[in-house]
């Protein structure tokens, strides 16, 4: 009922609606949407162009380009011998995103000028790439993604087209104009060379606005004297352009106040040269942050500056998560909780396949147990003490010395 509401209103009124939704929602089946999905699709398509719904026709054209173009993508895969996530096999895997919706809200005959704009510079496999991780590329001008393709290949001495683009798929809806003035704006910040160079490895920078770029660049020159040293920490780690100024200072007033620095003692400066990504990416207003960080540091017995430093992008991942891990790994596989140079946190970042054979039980437990973990009693009983400012009755990890006779008697050496 919820759905025939939802294309009713999209149609405007119920005679449209019953003359046009059965062979919609009939092609729609087919691509493996159930009712409510085609629903939610319909409305959504409507946001941004009534007409490709009522006439649906045109807008089943682009999904079986798009598609073609996908098929293309995996078949190569699968040649390659790569394993293939069903979940991300085809456009309709992916129609939940906004993005997938936006490309079938184009007039007709869009996605087809499109796709013909950039055959010149990629292959189809090459354009169903691009496509599966943001299908809304196709919404940009024709001309446009063209001249982005050309400027990449022809000004910055682009090898890898396919490649260049899938990390900053957005720059194909910039012209060349605006490409070559974004890195112009770089390079008022680093020598030319070298900015082509940062682009090369970050091709997403030139997303950023030139205004956050060169306030960044003005606020790290604040804390790193040596010109030079800035230079190459920015070859490293070129994303510490695009965060703003502001939230490089916030950052570094959360790190002041929780490590206990003094100021000019020059620890920001080195632990921004250590761990460029961790500062940029770390996020001080998240609720449960100081949760984490009691978690990491009480529980797994991860000194504070470590939990922000060197596994700071482990702050990224969901508490209950983490800590069902971590009770999976306490019981059945308690090596894994050091390394040869001390803690171990690559448990956090296992896949279910990996670590559930760590475990002795199949992926599907495995997720089945971080999934119902938090709720149970003893879930439930462990963070709420946690969130009370207590990690007692947490399990801790063995000593080092007795962790690394455990990692040999499982073979995995010193």
């Amino acid at each position: 009922m919820h759905a025939w509401r939802l294309a009713v209103d999209v149609f405007e009124n119920e005679q449209a609606a019953l003359e046009g939704l059965p062979a919609t929602f009939e092609w729609c089946s087919q691509q493996g949407l159930d009712v409510l999905q085609t629903a939610q699709l319909l409305d959504r398509i409507a946001q941004y162009r009534h007409a490709s719904v009522v006439d649906f026709a045109a807008t089943a054209q682009h999904w079986q380009l798009i598609d073609a173009r996908i098929a293309v993508h995996l078949q190569q895969l699968r040649k390659a011998g790569n394993r293939l996530d069903p979940k991300h096999a085809s456009l309709a895997a992916v129609l939940h995103k906004p993005c997938a919706a936006r490309a079938l809200g184009t007039a007709p005959g869009h996605v087809a000028a499109w796709l013909q704009a950039v055959s010149g510079r990629l292959s189809d496999a090459d354009v169903g790439r691009l496509l599966l991780g943001d299908p809304s590329i196709v919404i940009g001008s024709p001309a446009t993604a063209q001249a982005a393709l050309g400027w990449a290949a022809d000004d910055l001495g682009v090898d890898d087209l396919p490649s260049f683009f899938a990390g900053a798929r957005a720059l194909l809806k910039f012209d060349a104009a605006t490409l070559q003035a974004k890195l112009a704006a770089l390079q008022t910040v680093v020598p030319g060379e070298q900015a082509q160079r940062m682009v090369m490895k970050r091709p997403a920078l030139l997303g950023t606005s030139s205004t956050t770029m060169r306030k960044a660049a003005g606020w790290l020159r604040q804390h790193m004297d040596d010109t030079h040293q800035l230079h190459q920490l920015l070859e490293r780690a070129p994303h510490l352009l695009s965060a703003s100024d502001t939230r490089l200072q916030r950052n570094a007033d959360y790190l002041a106040e929780q490590l206990g620095w003094r100021p000019d003692d020059g620890q920001l400066a080195a632990f921004i040269q250590r761990y460029p990504t961790p500062f940029a990416n770390l996020n001080p207003g998240v609720e449960d942050l100081l949760l984490k960080l009691r978690f990491w540091e009480d529980v797994v017995g991860v000194p504070r500056r470590e939990c922000l430093g060197r596994f700071g992008n482990y702050l990224a991942n969901r508490l209950d998560t983490t800590a069902a891990r971590y009770i999976l790994v306490q019981g059945h596989a308690l090596c894994r909780l050091h390394g040869r140079d001390g803690v171990s946190l690559r448990w956090c970042k296992m896949s279910p396949r990996a670590l559930s054979a760590e475990c002795s039980m199949t992926a599907t437990e495995l997720q089945a147990f971080v999934r119902t973990w938090p709720e149970s009693a003893a879930g439930r009983h462990l963070l709420a003490s946690l969130r009370d400012g207590s990690s007692d009755g947490w399990p801790r990890p063995p000593p080092l010395e007795e962790a690394l006779k455990r990692r040999q008697q499982a073979g995995l050496g010193l």
